[in-house]
């Protein structure tokens, strides 16, 4: 691992392929019944294009009587998707959540100010939501070595305790088994990041996959940084927490990669 956090820098082979911020709050009924209209003419002028998604929950309940499912039930609900003309930046309404997915990431000051413009839109046009229940922001990499023009192995890219079964005393280490036979593995790691007593959080999902575009070996590190303590719906809060999250996804990307990685990513001033 990178020992000493260098300053933030630009990366020219960025592995970043999507940025999510969400805020996610108490159900309401009228997202789901009532089309966003409002909503829409607010934020049209970045996100022209509209698709409606309708997704249904159905609920089993079980007769213990008659040891079989006695009934069920179907819920639902919608989710409103709207994206630039591009289809870079989409925001994402549903009765519980806003969500917006960027998947050509320039720089965070473009982020924070796109999710400020939605933000403030939802919060004018939804005054019945009072609280917020969960903020998130989750950096999502892709590590391909043909990007990176590099035939190293993974054990010179990131450190070993994000190699899992293929260390050398892993499954590897088994005489049949070879490093490069293990084609996937995928692992998740859930922790407090209790930094000045905030209660944030990070879930971790990483591991070897298949490049869906290219279908070569690639290693996954999906951070998504997130806290829960219930709030008021506040702006200048909901953004204190957003860069606070921010302020942990650099020292943590660092941490999970090599020196070798970090130069083959090629770092350059912003």
């Amino acid at each position: 691992m990178v020992e000493e956090i260098p300053g933030r820098v630009i990366f020219t082979n960025n592995p970043l392929v999507e940025v999510v911020g969400q805020v996610r709050f108490p159900m309401q009924l009228e997202i789901d019944q009532i089309a966003p209209v409002e909503f829409q003419k607010r934020i049209t002028s970045a996100y022209p294009n509209l698709q409606v998604q309708e997704l249904k929950t159905i609920s089993l309940f079980f007769d213990a009587e008659k040891g079989e499912s006695a009934r069920e039930s179907e819920a639902k609900s919608k989710i409103y998707l709207f994206s630039d003309p591009q289809n870079i930046w989409r925001t994402h309404l549903s009765s519980n959540a806003m969500t917006l997915t960027c998947v050509r990431y320039g720089n965070w000051e473009e982020f924070r100010e796109r999710f400020t413009f939605i933000t403030s839109a939802l919060l004018d046009i939804y005054p019945s939501i009072q609280h917020i229940e969960r903020i998130g922001l989750r950096y999502h990499d892709i590590i391909l070595k043909s990007k990176l023009k590099t035939k190293a192995k993974w054990g010179s890219l990131v450190p070993p305790f994000l190699l899992g079964p293929t260390v050398p005393k892993g499954l590897s280490g088994i005489r049949e088994i070879s490093a490069g036979s293990i084609k996937e593995f995928q692992s998740v790691i859930r922790l407090t990041l209790d930094e000045n007593g905030f209660s944030d959080g990070l879930h971790l999902q990483y591991g070897l996959v298949r490049s869906k575009k290219t279908d070569e070996e690639a290693f996954r590190m999906d951070f998504d940084f997130y806290n829960e303590q219930a709030r008021g719906f506040d702006h200048d809060d909901i953004f204190r927490v957003f860069n606070r999250l921010h302020g942990y996804a650099y020292r943590v990307f660092i941490h999970c990669i090599t020196p070798k990685l970090y130069g083959l990513l090629g770092p350059r001033a912003p």
